[in-house]
């Protein structure tokens, strides 16, 4: 599934879910932010704290397929990307493909420790960031904010 977001809101099959909140800074806000993560309760909820912290929410994804699709046609400053993703590409598979279409960063997550050989390879070899989940709002700002 994907959801496409625009300045005013987020639509979800049809139904337009208005923004709540004021932003912060116009800095922030020239951040386009592209969410991919499975569970979409989550992703809603990551993307509505982003959202008033001053964040252009461009799409979520939920699938490896969805999240390529999205970020040649958004292209986002910044993905957050669940390494697990249902389907035949995960989150990895499907940041390789984006890369090769789209000039982007990403920022990978998962709920699997630092130790998993998977996250090594991303952080020491291919010189991503990584962020745990679950997701910390604030965490996930300020790690925004950095790139």
């Amino acid at each position: 599934m994907i959801i496409d977001c625009n300045i005013n809101g987020f639509l979800h099959n049809g139904s337009f879910i208005s923004r709540s909140g004021p932003t912060e800074s116009v800095s922030r806000k020239q951040k386009r932010v592209m969410i991919v993560e499975d569970e979409m309760i989550v992703a809603m909820d990551l993307a509505s704290f982003l959202d008033r912290n001053g964040f252009e929410i461009v799409g979520l994804a939920q699938s490896g397929i969805d999240a390529v699709t999205l970020a040649v046609h958004s292209k986002p400053d910044i993905i957050i990307m669940d390494i697990d993703l249902p389907g035949t590409l995960d989150g990895i598979a499907a940041a390789e493909k984006i890369e090769n279409q789209i000039v982007t960063t990403i920022i990978f997550a998962s709920a699997h420790h630092l130790g998993d050989p998977r996250i090594d390879k991303i952080i020491n070899e291919g010189g991503y960031k990584f962020i745990n989940k679950p997701y910390q709002g604030e965490s996930v700002r300020d790690m925004i904010l950095h790139e």
